[in-house]
């Protein structure tokens, strides 16, 4: 495929959202971060580990972290083959994996992340370590500026040495990712701060009630 399938909710406009699966499209294509066809999803999808595991879209940006769907279930389904060697997995349904989320809301509520279908590990680890390079980036004054000075990558093989620096830049790091946005997100604080050490970056309502449930629908299988 030519193309990243990238699921958001909402439109297409430019966001923060878009712009994480722009910086995935660079990561894999050579820094050409036009290479995505954006799904538009509605805030009601709600079962978006059907989404993913039948392959309508690669990835899902703007997802909001749930415990509750980062598992695997009994079903009487037989898995579709998503990662492409030709596998299924009879007896269950796939649970969805989570990047390191880019973006947390007031008190840390509904943290965003980019989703994944847990068939195909490879391909969520990848989804993980390229958010994770925007922040490394930024960690490390790393811009789209000064892409040469991000670390070159062997773990998904040779095709993609330079993943980190395709998604530097078609996007740039983490703080040009976000300030590209900001008129449409709150000032930078808190968790959406790089930590450098000198205050805790604590998230209070762990604990609330949709913490609670994702706990207890965990532990019900």
């Amino acid at each position: 495929r030519e193309k990243l399938k990238c699921g958001v909710f909402g439109t297409n406009d430019q966001s923060i959202d878009t712009d994480y699966c722009r910086a995935l499209a660079g990561s894999l294509f050579e820094s050409d971060s036009s290479r995505v066809e954006f799904v538009e999803l509605s805030d009601g999808d709600s079962n978006i580990e059907r989404m993913l595991n039948n392959g309508d879209v690669d990835v899902i940006a703007g997802a909001t972290l749930n415990f509750g769907l980062d598992i695997v279930l009994p079903s009487n389904e037989t898995a579709p083959d998503t990662s492409g060697l030709g596998t299924s997995t009879p007896g269950y349904l796939g649970g969805v994996a989570f990047s390191q989320p880019y973006f947390y809301g007031e008190n840390c509520s509904g943290p965003k992340a980019m989703a994944t279908s847990q068939y195909d590990a490879d391909w969520s680890s990848y989804v993980y370590w390229v958010v994770m390079g925007t922040i490394w980036a930024e960690e490390n004054g790393v811009t789209s500026s000064d892409f040469q000075k991000s670390k070159g990558v062997e773990l998904f093989g040779p095709r993609f040495e330079w993943m980190f620096r395709g998604a530097i830049i078609g996007r740039g790091n983490y703080a040009e990712i976000y300030n590209r946005n900001i008129d449409m997100l709150p000032p930078r604080g808190g968790r959406n701060l790089i930590n450098n050490g000198s205050t805790p970056q604590l998230c209070p309502p762990l604990a609330d009630n949709s913490f609670k449930e994702d706990a207890a629908n965990l532990f019900k299988y």
